[in-house]
């Protein structure tokens, strides 16, 4: 949703009568005979603005030009040169700026300055030039609108909801305005207000797709998945060509395990949208939880790479800073928040050693939490950049001369990937937040380690692999966490097995493979618990899955999520032994079962996101709980659950081995991370050494 542009109204009979006598031969050579250019004018700025009406800019361009180029020409034909200029993504602020020069009180000309300002990215301008246009008209709704929106994009939710009331003061039927609204209630966490705006604007506008799309994003949010896939299918039955709404179905499709149709929805969406890169990456991220083969992946994150990033034009390389420096290293990430990267972040940020090294943090999260104020306060330089463009992203990270870039996002939510493709940082590293390659040649290098990537895995990636001895990750154990107990079969006399991850990871194969451990195990039970499953139709949905191999819906027990993170926590306290899905194993899962006391077991798959598990267990030496295959899966779950007495020791002291293992060593893990680092510097700066 873009600014809303304004052009003077002008009466459409005489709009029409000057636009034909523009267009007589005849009447344009008397008015040069007769000096009468006041009149050509006139008539090209009408022939003009119908013609800009009709959208077809590359035509109203040389007629109103013409009119610019008499010397006669008004502020509503500069305002008009602007918006035909905008509408073919040239520069207009020159345009805009002559319409003000003429009539500097033009409220119309200053509101289109602000998006002039807006579509070169700047941003801190084409908020004044909205103020300003609302200073010259108080009761501008579409520039409050157009404010209200912007502020949103410098992260400002409070100040945009106040500016999008004052729009809807104005013009309670500005549907642009209610939308920005609910936005910003969205981003102050008031669901509940949001879905109200929403359905007062749709009151009274039910055939407005892009309400219904949003009403879709705004209940998934809160978990109510049928809903959101009732509004999505209403927007998409309003207008089948919205691109968005078929991403937003498919996010829902893909939050309830139903991969193929969300594949088939992004696919779709991409066709109608091709050049929206955040469409793309989450197509690309909903392939990673499929069977796909290494080198099908590898294709498809090239094709993106070629699409968004390949024609970007670079920086002007950067210069290496003379030694005596510190190092900067900048790490950016939409999950700066109580996110599973923060997990994996914060013990490094933490130990990283300040004498040599100097921290950036570049976030392009909106919801800050109380996890965002911790990281932020061990960082050295703190931006916010959700407001900028992927341009100016990258001029800001160059401004601040940052030698190491770290991207944490991948193709996850947030990303800011293109950013990368102008090459801001000389040396370029892709890390942590997402289990595969960018597909990207400006990213330098991707940290993992032997077990998520063995030999031979550097063929599937675009990057360089960097492995660390010690493993790709250290976990930081939660302060809130609640004592461990002992094992639940002691007290019910049947073992219960389970998983805490997404239903994007429990596909069809993990369905049938822990069925059949049920079958082999007779009395076990399965609590299976995930933020998806607060939703009835997608537990029944699953519950019909597990029907299908003949296990009776009494096996199993589906939990949403609950209040609080120790409340989470405090869930592992029902599960005797975790289960990892494949191919896309767990990662934050993993570890919060392991630090609760319940073994995992999982399966070594043949690319990153499907050994993840097997690095993790590697750390704290249980070699014994990692399957080659699926019966070797079954095999090992079978034999934990036949030994209680054993799996009771296993649980009092796993979190004591986790604590003294490699996973959870901050101060080495940072070393061996800075020292990768310091490697990859010496390269950039000495390529022969």
């Amino acid at each position: 949703m873009g600014p809303i542009l304004t052009v003077k109204q002008v009466a459409t009979m005489d709009c029409w009568y000057k636009a034909l006598d523009a267009l007589n031969p005849q009447r344009m050579g008397r008015a040069r005979m007769t000096g009468e250019p006041s009149d050509d004018v006139a008539a090209l700025y009408s022939l003009a603005a119908l013609t800009y009406r009709a959208g077809r800019y590359d035509e109203a361009l040389p007629q109103i030009e013409r009119a610019v180029a008499s010397g006669a020409a008004s502020s509503d034909c500069h305002n008009l040169h602007g918006l035909v200029l905008l509408g073919l993504g040239q520069p207009a602020a020159a345009a805009f700026g002559a319409a003000l020069a003429v009539e500097p009180g033009f409220a119309d000309a200053r509101n289109n300055l602000g998006a002039a300002h807006e579509a070169l990215g700047q941003t801190e301008n084409a908020e004044a030039a909205y103020r300003d246009a609302l200073g010259l008209r108080p009761d501008y709704a579409e520039a409050a609108c157009n404010l209200g929106r912007m502020l949103l994009r410098l992260g400002r939710p409070g100040e945009s909801a106040a500016a999008s009331r004052r729009a809807l003061e104005i013009r309670p039927d500005l549907c642009d305005a209610r939308i920005n609204l609910a936005v910003a209630q969205q981003r102050q966490g008031q669901d509940a207000a949001a879905e109200a705006t929403i359905r007062t604007a749709l009151a009274s506008a039910d055939g407005d797709a892009t309400l219904h799309r949003f009403l879709g994003v705004l209940r998934r949010r809160q978990g109510d998945l049928s809903g959101a896939e009732a509004a999505l299918r209403r927007a998409l039955a309003l207008d089948p060509l919205l691109a968005q709404a078929h991403g937003g179905l498919a996010a829902v499709l893909l939050d309830q395990g139903e991969l193929d149709a969300a594949e088939t929805c992004f696919r779709r969406a991409l066709e109608l949208c091709p050049g929206d890169a955040h469409i793309h990456s989450n197509l690309l991220l909903c392939l990673n939880y499929r069977e796909t083969d290494a080198e099908a992946l590898l294709a498809a994150h090239s094709a993106w790479a070629e699409r968004h990033a390949v024609k970007t034009p670079p920086l002007p390389p950067a210069k290496p800073n003379p030694a005596p420096r510190r190092l900067r290293l900048g790490y950016l990430s939409g999950d700066f928040r109580r996110h599973s990267v923060a997990y994996f972040l914060e013990p490094l940020l933490a130990h990283h050693d300040r004498t040599r090294f100097d921290i950036f943090c570049y976030a392009t999260n909106e919801d800050p939490d109380e996890v965002t104020d911790r990281l932020r306060s061990q960082a050295g330089h703190w931006r916010w950049v959700s407001g900028l463009d992927d341009a100016q992203l990258a001029n800001r990270i160059r401004d601040d001369e940052i030698d190491i870039l770290i991207e944490l996002s991948g193709h996850t939510a947030g990303n800011r990937l293109a950013a990368l493709a102008y090459r801001p940082a000389l040396v370029q590293v892709s890390w942590c937040g997402y289990p595969n390659t960018t597909g990207m040649t400006a990213l330098d290098y991707r940290i993992v380690d032997a077990v998520t990537d063995p030999p031979g895995a550097q063929a599937w990636a675009s990057e360089t692999l960097v492995r660390l001895p010690g493993g790709f990750l250290c976990y930081r154990p939660p302060d809130d966490a609640p004592a461990q107990t002992p094992p639940p079969a002691q007290a019910k006399g049947y073992v219960t097995f389970g998983s805490f991850n997404n239903l994007r990871k429990v596909t069809p194969e993990v369905v049938a493979l822990w069925a059949a451990l049920l079958h082999r195990v007779p009395r076990a039970r399965l609590l299976l618990k995930a933020r998806s499953l607060a939703d009835r139709n997608t537990a029944q949905r699953l519950h019909a899955m597990f029907a299908g191999h003949g296990i009776d819906a009494g096996r199993l027990t589906l939990r949403g999520p609950v209040a609080g993170f120790a409340a989470h926590l405090a869930a592992y306290a029902d599960l005797d032994i975790a289960l990892d899905p494949f191919p896309y194993n767990g990662t934050t899962t993993t570890c919060e079962a392991l630090w609760m006391g319940v073994p995992v077991v999982t399966l070594a798959g043949n690319r990153h996101a499907g050994r993840v598990g097997a690095s993790l267990l590697t750390r704290i030496a249980f070699d014994d709980c990692i399957a080659a295959d699926e019966a070797e899966y079954l095999d090992i779950a079978r034999r934990l659950a036949a030994d209680i007495p054993t799996l009771a020791e296993r649980r009092a002291g796993l979190r004591q081995r986790m604590t003294a293992s490699s996973l959870c060593d901050a101060p080495a893990f940072t070393r061996e991370m800075e020292s990768a680092f310091e490697k990859m510097w010496c390269c950039a700066v000495s390529p022969g050494a």
